[in-house]
C-alpha cells in the first residue's frame, strides 16, 4: 500500500518478464540478461520506445525513474530551454523525457560504459545532446548545466559493485556522497537546480539527514522542496526533492 498520486504516465515492456517471488536484485539481473524493449506513453500518447542492452538497468518497476519522468512531463520542474543532465542515465529515459519537454540540451552520463547505444536513438539530437561515460560529471566544465537529475541508489553495501554491473544502479556505499555533491555543484550554474530521488528505509533517516547537511555546503537549504512522496506500509518512504545551488 502506498500514498498514490495521479499520473498519466505508462511504461510497458515488450514480452513482459514476471517477477513472481524474485527479489529486486534477482529480478533486475534477469531483466538485464538480454536486450529488452520498453515503451513510454503519456496522456495516452506514445512518446518513444527504447531497446535496453544487457547490463543496463531496466526501469520497468523503478519507482524513481517513473516518478522523475512523471514530474518532468507534468512540468513540475522547468525543463524547457535548460541544459539538462541525466546523471546515472542508464537507458536514458529521463533524459529522453527532458528532450520531449524541449530542453536546450541533454547530457546522458553514467559510470556504466554500455550507454553508447543512446546515440542511435531517434530522439537523440546529435548536434545538441551528448553521451558520456564518467563519474559524477567529472569531465564537464564548471557552470555548464542548469538542471541535474539523479536517482540516488537506494541500497547500502560495504562494497561497490562493478561499474558495468546492473547493480551499480541501485547499490551504493556512503563514501561517494561528498564527492557527488561537490561535482554536481561544480557543473551547475548559480541558481541551478538539483533534482534527486531518495529512498528512505526504516531506521535509516539519519543517512538522509546527513545528506541534507552535506548538501547545504553548496546548495541553499531554504530552497529544498519536496516534489513527490510515496509512503509504504513497511515504513519505506520514496521522495523526490529539488534544491537550488547557492
Amino acid at each position: 500500500m502506498r500514498t498514490d498520486h495521479a499520473t498519466d504516465l505508462e511504461i510497458t515492456m515488450e514480452n513482459p518478464v514476471l517477477r513472481g517471488d524474485l527479489s529486486f536484485e534477482d529480478y533486475h539481473e534477469i531483466l538485464s540478461s538480454e536486450p529488452r524493449t520498453i515503451s513510454v506513453s503519456y496522456q495516452d500518447r506514445h512518446l518513444f520506445e527504447i531497446t535496453i542492452p544487457p547490463s543496463v538497468f531496466n526501469p520497468i518497476i523503478s519507482r524513481s525513474a517513473q516518478a522523475l519522468i512523471d514530474i518532468i512531463l507534468k512540468g513540475d520542474i522547468p525543463v524547457a530551454g535548460s541544459r539538462f543532465v541525466d546523471l546515472g542515465c542508464g537507458c536514458g529515459i529521463i533524459g529522453l523525457a527532458a528532450a520531449e519537454k524541449s530542453s536546450k540540451s541533454v547530457l546522458y552520463t553514467d559510470i556504466n560504459p554500455n550507454i553508447d547505444f543512446l546515440q542511435s536513438h531517434p530522439k537523440f539530437r546529435p548536434d545538441i545532446d551528448r553521451v558520456m561515460t564518467q563519474s559524477f560529471c567529472e569531465k564537464e566544465k564548471e557552470n555548464s548545466a542548469d538542471i541535474v537529475v539523479f536517482s540516488l541508489p537506494s541500497r547500502i553495501r560495504d562494497q561497490k559493485p562493478s561499474d558495468e554491473s546492473v547493480k551499480a544502479a541501485y547499490l551504493r556505499d556512503l563514501d561517494f556522497i561528498p564527492t557527488m555533491i561537490k561535482k554536481i555543484s561544480h557543473v551547475l550554474v548559480s541558481g541551478g537546480r538539483f533534482v534527486f530521488w531518495y529512498g528512505i528505509h526504516p531506521n535509516q533517516m539519519h543517512y538522509f539527514s546527513q545528506f541534507i547537511i552535506e548538501l547545504s555546503e553548496f546548495f541553499d537549504r531554504n530552497s529544498l522542496a519536496c516534489l513527490l512522496e510515496y509512503q509504504f506500509e513497511d515504513g519505506y518512504t520514496s521522495t523526490i526533492y529539488s534544491i537550488v545551488k547557492k
